[in-house]
């Protein structure tokens, strides 16, 4: 009796400890992936950074006339198929909007300290963004649509920076749009 109900303890605190160690999923991915209804999406292509394709995309719940804009995120594996991608919503894209930001004024100009140096956000909703210094090539920007899964990243040139900040903005200003 005293085995069992340590096992079931123990089973019980893995499941709690697993429950909170998931990923919430944010409003836009919530809204996408309703069940028992009928889905209408539509997307509108905002530009191409790198390997990252960016679009608005247009989610109406057609049985509710319930309607979600949200920003795309589509990274393009490298036999030109669609690979990984995410949803975000307006506040998501507001968190990496300001981190790029900040990145862009106070380290893309300057070479760190220590070379082995990373600098990263993770989203609320987990998506990483983040710059790395690489001694030939400066600083390498980087973006991981699950920020626990390397296979979900994406790279960027330091130059790509003011374009990604000019589509991120551009695609938020859509989506905020009545």
């Amino acid at each position: 009796m005293k085995k069992s109900c340590l096992l079931f303890l123990l089973a019980s605190g893995i499941s709690s400890l697993n429950a909170q160690s998931a990923v919430k999923m944010n409003p836009a991915e919530t809204f996408a992936a309703r069940k028992g209804t009928i889905l209408e999406k539509r997307f509108d292509e905002v530009g191409k950074v790198g390997m990252l394709n960016i679009q608005v995309e247009y989610i109406s719940d057609l049985s509710n006339n319930d309607k979600m804009r949200c920003i795309r995120f589509d990274i393009q594996a490298g036999d030109n198929t669609s690979g990984p991608s995410a949803l975000l919503d307006s506040n998501e894209a507001n968190e990496i909007i300001s981190f790029l930001n900040s990145i862009n004024a106070n380290v893309m100009n300057h070479s760190p300290v220590d070379p082995n140096t990373e600098i990263s956000y993770t989203t609320t909703y987990n998506i990483q963004v983040g710059c790395f210094w690489q001694k030939n090539n400066g600083w390498v920007l980087f973006m991981r649509i699950d920020s626990q899964n390397p296979a979900t990243e994406t790279g960027f040139s330091q130059s790509d920076l003011g374009l990604l900040l000019k589509t991120l903005t551009t695609a938020k200003t859509e989506i905020q749009k009545s």
